[in-house]
């Protein structure tokens, strides 16, 4: 005798958890209807537990969503009895139901992914539907903000830069990185199997994450100077060698991604990576000749601790895109930070104190705002905002 429970059970791992089975329900290649046998009980278990038996039957007996097919049996201890034979499901749409309401839902967010990715480009069903099932991240509201991208993006429009370089309005700059798999999906949606064959990165003609933990990129003007280069990894007496270029504008960033932000002004020159290595800026002559220096990092403990060494080393660093302002602008998008923050914070200034007072609340919860968690377009105006002081 077969139980709703245990047929149930034996169905999600055969229909439901086989993502080769489902996609064959889902796609026709697997036909309905679905029949499973529940087994009618023999007469020597009908007799012997006359109970389960009813228990059976009464199990049955309600079960929506599919077809009973009953069968009238005789037996000789208990009498002729309308006995559960076989069950058969005809619709997809039913086997989800039976199946309960985490498939259901399941179900009901893969739909409502699919409309709105059929809303922007027709024809995505079939494309969308090789993936299913979709992955648990891939929630309505991430996709839709994945689409906001999509609709943004061009073949080989990176041309060759750094994909944090790209500015898509209203999502932090490493998006593309973090949902690379999303967007080739959404991509081939509408360019065909050549996003997905090229890789989504080479597709754009954008490069991901550089290699080196010390990047310099130069402004278009001082690039020329440099054969061209717009940016080269150094170590810190190539750096020290820069005051030949004379550069105007200095910005130190604490980590190597974000020396690719959007839109560098003439005569600016961004060393990135270095982290907590600040000492090179008291021994750096360039630094006096600068029209301003500033210092940009994650707005966390370190990042702070490493905004006081800059300004330390060099007298004259400016907090760049670094400000409790900041912060409270952007608490949709601060983490938690497990470290925590430093016992005494006695040797920082005002401004430093009051980015430490953005980034805890009452309870005495503290959080972090990375640099890769600003849009491109913020970090452009902070920039702009920073240069206009």
């Amino acid at each position: 005798m077969k139980f709703v429970t245990s047929v149930r059970e034996m169905l999600f791992k055969r229909e439901w958890a086989n993502k080769a089975n489902l996609r064959g329900r889902i796609g026709g290649e697997r036909a309905f209807p679905i029949k499973v046998s529940l087994g009618a009980p023999t007469g020597f278990e009908a007799g012997d537990s006359p109970d389960v038996f009813h228990r059976f039957q009464r199990d049955w007996q309600d079960v929506s969503h599919v077809d009973i097919e009953w069968k009238t049996i005789k037996y000789r201890s208990i009498g002729e009895q309308r006995v559960p034979y076989a069950m058969r499901i005809h619709r997809f749409s039913d086997l989800v139901s039976f199946l309960g309401q985490d498939c259901s839902n399941e179900a009901a967010r893969w739909a409502q992914i699919i409309s709105s990715v059929e809303s922007w480009h027709s024809g995505s069903k079939a494309t969308l539907s090789n993936y299913l099932p979709l992955p648990e991240e891939w929630t309505p509201e991430l996709v839709d903000k994945a689409l906001s991208v999509v609709k943004l993006i061009k073949p080989g429009m990176g041309e060759g830069g750094f994909v944090r370089s790209l500015v898509f309005p209203g999502v932090d700059t490493k998006f593309v990185e973090s949902n690379e798999k999303l967007l080739t999906v959404l991509c081939a949606c509408k360019w065909g199997e050549a996003v997905q064959e090229d890789g989504l990165l080479p597709w754009l003609g954008a490069i991901g994450k550089p290699e080196h933990n010390i990047i310099v990129r130069l402004a278009g003007d001082l690039s020329n100077l440099f054969g061209g280069m717009p940016h080269f990894k150094a170590d810190w007496r190539t750096v020290n060698r820069l005051s030949r270029f004379e550069p105007r504008i200095v910005l130190i960033v604490e980590n190597a991604e974000s020396v690719f932000v959007p839109d560098l002004p003439q005569g600016m020159v961004i060393v990135g990576g270095g982290g907590n290595n600040l000492a090179w800026m008291r021994d750096c002559a360039w630094l006096e000749s600068a029209d301003k220096v500033g210092y940009w990092g994650d707005m966390d403990m370190h990042g702070l601790v490493m905004l006081e060494s800059a300004k330390r080393f060099y007298s004259r660093t400016e907090p760049v895109l670094m400000s409790g302002n900041l912060v409270r602008e952007h608490r949709a998008r601060l983490v938690v930070d497990p470290t925590g923050f430093i016992n005494s914070t006695n040797f920082f200034d005002s401004e430093i104190l009051d980015c430490v007072k953005a980034l805890s609340d009452e309870e005495g919860t503290n959080y972090r705002l990375e640099q890769e968690r600003l849009p491109g377009e913020v970090i452009a105006n902070g920039i702009s905002e920073w240069l206009c002081r």
